[in-house]
């Protein structure tokens, strides 16, 4: 993440929340913002900063930390909020009835907390993809400098390097693209994604034809209307059109 996330925490049970601070600024990626022991307190302070991720203990000395949460959902809007409590079975009914997002036993076992923090940091890449435009969605979310991501029509999200892909194919049957991997499945890229856009994942990403866009690291030969690649590709029928054939050709001699 670009940014630390703020987390803050609502508990009276101090030594329980010492001890939740101390695991969560283990995580370079996290900062401690404040901490309450009373909803009175939290409401103070959610109103002077609001957190990113918040746990919030059950039972509180002023009252229950599920109104809390209900009450100041506007203010914390988009906010993971993270049911922190010993008793949690007794709660399960409402807990998630509430809008929460997740939920920590006490005492707080290291593994378990580490699959909050994934789930959270899963929640917000979520958001981030659903915000943005159809165009950006290849090559925004990945560190790796050689892979991308990409959307299908189902709004999944894929991680793939370059060098399982062999090509890329329009169908236009479903009028979307297609990426030909180098297992042998095809994966469907959401229909707003464009030729213009796939070309500027990678530099081995060359448009052969209309509807087909090949990753000269798999091209072995151009003959006639055709391309060739190498297995397992070297199966496949990929085009090559007559305004694209000049400059694949230049590419091509370069390899």
């Amino acid at each position: 993440m670009d940014t630390k996330a703020r987390f803050a925490i609502v508990d009276d049970d101090v030594a329980a929340m010492a001890n939740l601070v101390k695991e969560i600024i283990d995580y370079p990626d996290f900062v401690n913002v404040w901490t309450a022991t009373t909803i009175e307190e939290a409401k103070q302070k959610i109103g002077d900063v609001c957190p990113d991720i918040i746990f919030v203990d059950i039972e509180l000395p002023d009252g229950s930390g599920l109104d809390l949460i209900e009450e100041m959902r506007a203010c914390l809007g988009s906010t993971y909020v993270v049911v922190f409590t010993g008793y949690y079975g007794s709660h399960s009914s409402d807990a998630f009835a509430r809008d929460e997002d997740d939920y920590l036993l006490k005492p707080v076992l290291p593994n378990e907390l580490d699959k909050v923090i994934q789930r959270y940091r899963h929640s917000v890449q979520q958001k981030h993809i659903s915000s943005l435009p159809g165009e950006l969605i290849l090559g925004e979310l990945c560190g790796d400098e050689d892979s991308f991501a990409v959307l299908t029509p189902l709004n999944e999200v894929r991680i793939v390097r370059p060098r399982e892909v062999g090509y890329f194919r329009y169908s236009s049957q479903r009028r979307v693209w297609e990426i030909a991997i180098i297992d042998g499945s095809f994966v469907q890229l959401r229909k707003s994604i464009r030729a213009e856009q796939i070309l500027g994942f990678s530099k081995s990403f060359v448009q052969t034809h209309q509807s087909y866009i090949v990753n000269t690291r798999y091209l072995t030969l151009i003959t006639g209307n055709k391309c060739t690649l190498f297995p397992p590709f070297n199966n496949d029928d990929v085009l090559v059109g007559r305004t694209f054939r000049a400059k694949l050709q230049k590419i091509f001699n370069l390899i």
